[in-house]
């Protein structure tokens, strides 16, 4: 289905023409017209395309989608680009989003080039991330404020820096803004167990953990429109083992997604604790992890070359740092 800017109908016409389509057999490609939005497709509840997908480009008064009642998408590509002035998808409920070509194994989303205020809602981003059929090829845009809870869950509010530490409160399934734990709050981490999703940056530095393992729950953490990455973990040195057992994606528009710096040395020294979250969550190319300054190759490089007599020594000696720390901490 084409509509562009030949097609003379009003927007009350098209509403009228599509009230009783529910489900779309074929591409969807909407190009320079003049509609605010597309709530004539309101009752729409699939699209199964051909080879061209989903194309919703260069409407210059288009301000959201609207498209309520959509459920899913059997699209290789789906592009929504350069609708200057779109402020929001409204797209609730879709959930389902799979690749429509036979040798395809992904569908490739790009959202773009829309209003400088444009923004997804955590319940949209919360469906997007949840779909591992989506490769994010661009994705514009910020978390629409305010947070609403997904999953029947409990919303907390984090301040969007890096600086403060966050109010960590009982219950919370999501937080809002930046998950950050500083020697400030360190001791109520264990209150974070029913963390299901950030919508943020996840930052933990300068405590005394010695292992993180209490996220037991967090799935997905998504920083869009933030410019940092989607997990920072610096200078906790007596840190020497995490575990996010639960978690399946991260969004992250920033080189090195993941970073560790400055952590006890058996973080660096064992290649496998880079090696195992980079396979876990896919990270390739720029996104990789980096463990003091070092992607997952370069660490088992220097793993291997490191003489073994010298691996086993730095070994022990890296874990009597660490129990040597705690003990001192504890005196203190």
């Amino acid at each position: 289905m084409n509509i562009d800017e030949n097609t003379d109908l009003t927007e009350e016409q098209l509403t009228s023409t599509f009230q009783n389509m529910k489900h779309l057999v074929g591409s969807l490609i909407v190009i320079t017209t003049k509609y605010t939005s597309m709530k004539f497709m309101a009752p729409l509840e699939s699209i199964e395309c051909g080879e061209r997908g989903v194309l919703i480009v260069l409407n210059p008064k288009m301000t959201e989608l609207g498209m309520a009642n959509l459920t899913t998408i059997n699209c290789s590509v789906v592009n929504i680009d350069d609708n200057l002035i779109m402020k929001k998808l409204n797209l609730p409920n879709l959930k389902i989003m799979s690749p429509s070509g036979p040798n395809d194994t992904e569908v490739v989303l790009k959202i773009d080039g829309l209003d400088k205020n444009f923004c997804i809602t955590t319940q949209e981003m919360y469906n997007l991330i949840n779909m591992n059929t989506v490769k994010f090829k661009s994705l514009f845009g910020m978390h629409c404020e305010p947070a609403v809870p997904v999953t029947n869950g409990k919303v907390c509010d984090s301040s969007y820096t890096l600086i403060y530490p966050t109010n960590i409160l009982d219950g919370c399934t999501q937080y809002f803004g930046s998950l950050v734990i500083l020697p400030e709050n360190e001791k109520d981490v264990a209150k974070l167990k029913t963390v299901e999703m950030v919508f943020g940056p996840l930052y933990i530095g300068k405590t005394n953990l010695t292992r993180i393992d209490f996220l037991d729950n967090l799935k997905y953490i998504s920083t869009l429109g933030y410019d940092v990455g989607a997990i920072k973990i610096d200078n906790n040195s007596q840190l020497s083992n995490f575990s996010f057992p639960s978690l399946k994606r991260i969004y992250s528009d920033v080189a090195y997604s993941v970073s560790f710096e400055n952590n006890s040395q058996v973080l660096a020294y064992d290649p496998s604790f880079c090696v195992n979250l980079q396979s876990k969550l896919k990270l390739d190319g720029y996104y990789t992890p980096r463990f003091d300054t070092m992607n997952c190759e370069a660490l088992q490089t220097a793993a291997n070359n490191r003489p073994k007599a010298s691996k086993t020594l730095e070994f022990v000696l890296s874990i009597v740092t660490v129990i040597l720390s705690s003990y001192l901490a504890k005196m203190l």
